[in-house]
C-alpha cells in the first residue's frame, strides 16, 4: 500500500446518561414491533391508532423467535463521495473494486440520499434519525468576529452508538473530520473514540482504528474481540478536497499528471481552487474528476486492508454510505454545501451480512441515510425510538420481497440552512422539488428524475398543479418539524480553525 501501519495504546472515551433516555424494556420484542409501527406512522405524518386488536396481533407476532443479531456491526461513512463515482453503482471505472466485491454479496440501494449537502447536519441526522432542523446541527463559521461556531449534538437524543451499546455491543468510533469531534457531541455512546477527529488520510485512519482496537481489547485483541459484540464506525476523508496526488493511484487514474503543471487543480483547497480557476472548463472538470477517482480508489484499497486486518467474516454486518456528494462543475459550481442538487446529496449505500441479507440485490426505491439508524436498530434487535423519522429498510430485503413492486410512495426530504438562501427539498417518486427562500421571494424548481437525472430542465411550468401540491406538502412538513435548540461551541484552537478555513468551512 505504500503506507506503514502503527499500533499504539490509547485511553478510553465514553459517555453517560444514555440509559435513562432509553425505554426500560429493550428486550421486549412486541415493543420493537410497536415502536417500528409508531415510527413509520410519524414519518408518514399519520396519527397511529393502536387498538387492542392491533396490539394483540403484534404480541402474537412475537411468538416467533426474533432473528439473531449480527456478531459485529461495521458502519463505514466516506466524506464527499458521490454515488455515480463508485464502481458498485455502475461507474465505468474501477474506483471501488473491494466494495464492489462486497456489494455482490449484499444489498445496494441505488437511490440513497443525504438529508443535507455537508457533514455536520448529515452525520447528526444519520446518528439520530431526525432531520437537521430537529437536531439543530445546521451551521458553523465565523460570526460577529467570533471563532468557528458549530452547534453541539444534544444529549436529548439516543444516538445510534448509544443504542448499540445498550444492545450489548462494545462501541468504537474513528471519524476523520473535525466536525465530528467528541466535544461537538459525536462521541456520545462510544466506549472508545478518536475524539480529536483530525483530517486524517486513509492510512492514518486505519492506524487509529487498530490503536483503539488494542485499547479496547488489549494486546491480544484479534482473539479477544471475538468474545464480544462490536459496533465499529469509521469515517474516511480522502475524497474531500484538496485533491492530493498519492501514488500509485494517481498514476493509474491520471497518467498524464505532472506536479509542476500550473493548470493542475491538485493540492488546492476548494477556496483557492475556485480563485485560480474562475472559469470551470470541461478540461478542468476532467482533471478534477481524475484526481477525485484516484482518491476514491485510495480509500477503497485502504479499507480493504483494514477489513482484512480486522478479520471480519460472514457474521459481521457492514453498512457503507457517505455524508454528501460533490459538485464538479454542474451548474457552474465546485464543492458542496451550497445546493441540494443530485451531485451533492445522492450518495452510495450498501449493506452486507451474508448470514441474513440476500446476495446481489439491487433496490432502486429512494431511501435516505436517516434510514440507517432504524434499519440497524431492527437488525440488532433494539427498539426504534419514537423520535426516528427514518424507516427500517429490512422489509425491502426480507425474503419474498419483490423489487419490481416497489411503490416509491414514501417521500424524502432535504434541508440546507444557508443564511441567504435556506432551501427545502422533497423527493416524491420520480419528482423532485427544490424551494429556495430568498429575501425577494421563493424560487421553486421541479425536476423529473426519471427523464432528467442531471436536473438540467425545470418542468414547473409544465406541471403547475403538481408543483403546487408538492410545494404545499413540503411546506407542511417543514412547519411540522420539531425545532431543536443546540448549544453552540466555539472552536478556538488555531490549527483547527486554519484547517476549517482552508477548506471553506470558515470565512
Amino acid at each position: 500500500m505504500g503506507d506503514d501501519w502503527g499500533r499504539d495504546e490509547a485511553g478510553e472515551a465514553g459517555c453517560s446518561g444514555c440509559e435513562r433516555r432509553l425505554n426500560a424494556s429493550h428486550s421486549d420484542h412486541a415493543r420493537l414491533l410497536l415502536s417500528r409501527f409508531v415510527a413509520m406512522s410519524a414519518f408518514l405524518g399519520v396519527r397511529p391508532i393502536v387498538g387492542a386488536a392491533c396490539i394483540a396481533l403484534l404480541i402474537a407476532a412475537c411468538g416467533r423467535e426474533p432473528a439473531p443479531a449480527p456478531a459485529n456491526v461495521v458502519l463505514v461513512t466516506v466524506d464527499t463521495l458521490r454515488a455515480d463515482r463508485v464502481s458498485f453503482d455502475r461507474y465505468a471505472l474501477p474506483t471501488t473494486p473491494f466494495l464492489a466485491s462486497l456489494a455482490e454479496e449484499g444489498v445496494v440501494f441505488e437511490q440513497a440520499y443525504a438529508p443535507s449537502s455537508w457533514t455536520p447536519p448529515s452525520m447528526a441526522s444519520l446518528f439520530t434519525s431526525v432531520y437537521p432542523t430537529t437536531h439543530g446541527v445546521t451551521s458553523g463559521g465565523i460570526r460577529d468576529g467570533a471563532a468557528h461556531r458549530q452547534p453541539v449534538l444534544g444529549e436529548r437524543f439516543v444516538t445510534l452508538a448509544e443504542l448499540a451499546r445498550e444492545a450489548g455491543y462494545l462501541t468504537i468510533g474513528v471519524p476523520a473530520n473535525r466536525h465530528l469531534s467528541e466535544e461537538l457531541g459525536f462521541g456520545q455512546g462510544f466506549d472508545h473514540y478518536y475524539g480529536e477527529a483530525g483530517f486524517l488520510k486513509a492510512s492514518e485512519v486505519n492506524r487509529e482504528v487498530l490503536r483503539l482496537m488494542q485499547a479496547a481489547f488489549g494486546p491480544n485483541w484479534r482473539l479477544e474481540r471475538k468474545r464480544h459484540k462490536l459496533f465499529l464506525w469509521v469515517h474516511y476523508f480522502d475524497p474531500h478536497d484538496p485533491y492530493v496526488p498519492y501514488e500509485p493511484w494517481t498514476r493509474v487514474y491520471d497518467p498524464g499528471f505532472r506536479r509542476d503543471d500550473p493548470q493542475s487543480p491538485a493540492f488546492l483547497i476548494m477556496k483557492d481552487l475556485q480563485k485560480r480557476f474562475p472559469e470551470i472548463t470541461p478540461e478542468l472538470r476532467a482533471r478534477i474528476g481524475r484526481l477525485y477517482d484516484a482518491e476514491i480508489r485510495r480509500f477503497d484499497d485502504h479499507f480493504a486492508a483494514l477489513w482484512q486486518e480486522l478479520g471480519f467474516g460472514d457474521e459481521t454486518l457492514l453498512v457503507m454510505t457517505a455524508d454528501h456528494g460533490e459538485a464538479m462543475g454542474e451548474r457552474g459550481r465546485l464543492g458542496h454545501s451550497h445546493s441540494l442538487h443530485e451531485e451533492q446529496i445522492h450518495v452510495p449505500f450498501l449493506a452486507r451480512w451474508p448470514e441474513r441479507l440476500p446476495r446481489g440485490l439491487r433496490i432502486d426505491e429512494p431511501v435516505g441515510i436517516l434510514d440507517v439508524y432504524p434499519t440497524l436498530a431492527e437488525l440488532m434487535g433494539a427498539p426504534i425510538p419514537e423520535s426516528a423519522r427514518g424507516r427500517s429498510l429490512v422489509p425491502l430485503f426480507e425474503e419474498g420481497f419483490d423489487p419490481s413492486a416497489q411503490a416509491r410512495t414514501v417521500p424524502l426530504y432535504y434541508e440546507l440552512h444557508r443564511p441567504r438562501t435556506p432551501t427545502t427539498g422533497l423527493r416524491s417518486g420520480r419528482w423532485k422539488l427544490l424551494v429556495e427562500r430568498r429575501k425577494r421571494g421563493e424560487r421553486r424548481q421541479l425536476f423529473d428524475l426519471e427523464a432528467d437525472r442531471g436536473e438540467l430542465r425545470d418542468v414547473s411550468a409544465e406541471h403547475p398543479e403538481l408543483l403546487e401540491r408538492l410545494t404545499a406538502q413540503a411546506e407542511a412538513w417543514r412547519e411540522a418539524l420539531e425545532r431543536g435548540e443546540a448549544e453552540t461551541r466555539e472552536l478556538t484552537d488555531p490549527e483547527t480553525l486554519e484547517q476549517l478555513r482552508a477548506m471553506g468551512y470558515v470565512e
